[in-house]
């Protein structure tokens, strides 16, 4: 019994010091180019295995009780890995400062960062915590790692970015290639956004320098709108920023402040009459609101005023809107009718049929509404 107690016991014991077995085999990179090609465009560190040959023992011992545990996992998801045995690619070994020392000669471990400075090594019998050790000293050493999905984005920025840049849609281009142009990589992706976002930087700059300074009160006012035509195009970027700036020191006269404000309530006022002609009386209203309230130290605001009094006080102009609430009101309740009847709720339908009568009896929706209440007071007999 006693016997049988030890014997559990020392198995429980020796379960508790394997080490935890990942579930997923670490992906090796097919050549030195390819790997140094991954490390620019993401800055994660390579890890170079150095056995003499790739089917050597070492190496598979290495694989089995160092890789394969869930906490070396983890850390190496961090690392490019890369096998290159001692005997065929003995220039880089040397490089790299691997000698062959004799058939004792377990394994080298050379952990590389993006530009081939060597961060630090382990060799011959490098063991589990041996290795997590070293690994971690090359993570601090590395500097800056770019995510899988910050390498997504990168692709999907450049892409997208690019497209806009040959629409000259510069506001998304700038929007898209910005962040990628500010990552600290030494990738052709980063270079070819920088690149973009230089031409467009200086496609602004040239703009802006178009715009001439002037003492004149009507070509400031044009400076201004032109100004703020490029802000919005270049926001993101310095040349939005110099606009915005030359905007705002501008506008500290009080001269042109004003007569900025009045440019922009004569916009307003064309829109409303515009909207007022097409008989859109709700838009025409909603701009000589705004007019009245934020623009009434101008004499468009003043003329707003006036306007919107009158409209107020047209009768025809009231039964067109009264009808377009009608109309929007009763569509949605005979949508909502609609809906229930199809779910045979019929009482509910009913209910949105009278609210239509109800409040809207002389309209065209009541009488449809009308015709669908019988219907359906049919169909509950």
């Amino acid at each position: 019994m006693r016997s049988t107690i030890q014997t559990v016991v020392l198995v429980a014991l020796a379960a508790m010091l394997v080490p935890c077995r990942a579930t997923a085999e670490i992906n090796f990179e097919s050549s030195h180019t390819s790997a140094l090609q991954k490390a620019k465009r993401t800055g994660r560190p390579i890890c170079i295995l150095f056995p003499y040959r790739v089917t050597s023992g070492s190496l598979d011992g290495f694989r089995h009780r160092v890789l394969r545990d869930a906490e070396v996992e983890k850390l190496c998801s961090k690392f490019i890995f890369l096998v290159l045995s001692r005997g065929n690619n003995r220039r880089l070994a040397e490089k790299y400062g691997v000698v062959y020392r004799g058939r004792g000669h377990w394994l080298d471990i050379v952990f590389i960062d993006k530009s081939e400075n060597i961060l630090c090594r382990s060799d011959l019998y490098c063991m589990r915590d041996t290795f997590i050790a070293h690994a971690r000293k090359a993570l601090s050493l590395a500097g800056p790692i770019v995510s899988k999905k910050d390498d997504k984005s990168i692709d999907i920025g450049l892409r997208k970015g690019k497209k806009a840049f040959e629409n000259h849609d510069y506001r998304v281009a700038i929007s898209y290639l910005g962040p990628v142009s500010k990552a600290q990589l030494d990738d052709p992706r980063v270079t070819e956004a920088k690149e973009l976002m230089r031409t467009i930087q200086q496609e602004g700059r040239d703009k802006l320098s178009e715009i001439l300074e002037s003492t004149d009160p009507e070509s400031a006012s044009r400076a201004i709108r032109e100004l703020e035509e490029i802000a919005r195009e270049y926001e993101g970027c310095s040349v939005g920023e110099t606009a915005r700036g030359r905007i705002k020191e501008m506008l500290s006269d009080p001269e042109l402040a004003q007569m900025r404000r009045e440019t922009e309530a004569n916009e307003l006022l064309e829109k409303a009459l515009a909207s007022e002609a097409d008989e859109d009386y709700r838009f025409a209203m909603a701009q000589l609101q705004r007019l009245v309230r934020d623009y009434s130290d101008t004499e468009a605001g003043a003329t707003a005023e006036d306007r919107l009094r009158g409209l107020k006080s047209d009768d025809r102009v009231t039964q067109i809107l009264e009808d377009a609430k009608a109309t929007k009101k009763c569509r949605s309740w005979l949508s909502l009718a609609h809906s229930f009847e199809l779910n045979e709720d019929y009482e509910k339908a009913i209910e949105y049929y009278d609210k239509v009568i109800a409040e809207f009896p002389s309209s065209s929706f009541a009488a449809d509404a009308r015709n669908k209440r019988d219907k359906a007071n049919e169909m509950l007999k």
